[in-house]
């Protein structure tokens, strides 16, 4: 399990864009991605819709939901 922290514009702290990181994850053989970010479940959606790994996403409110 691999988490990241990104900002509101889709950007990790390295720079790299979230699509980026997880086709190098999902090469690296990841078996789940995870998201935890200041923002909430709104605002990280769009980013979600663009993961295709089993993800574990951490909104700012804590609500939890698995994505396939």
């Amino acid at each position: 399990v691999v988490t990241m922290i990104f900002d509101a514009q889709g950007k990790l702290l390295t720079g790299a864009d979230i699509e980026t990181a997880v086709v190098t994850l999902e090469a690296l053989g990841v078996d789940a991605l995870g998201f935890n970010c200041g923002l909430g479940p709104k605002q990280m959606l769009p980013f979600v819709e663009t993961a295709c790994a089993l993800l574990l996403v951490h909104p700012k409110k804590m609500i939890h939901y698995w994505r396939l």
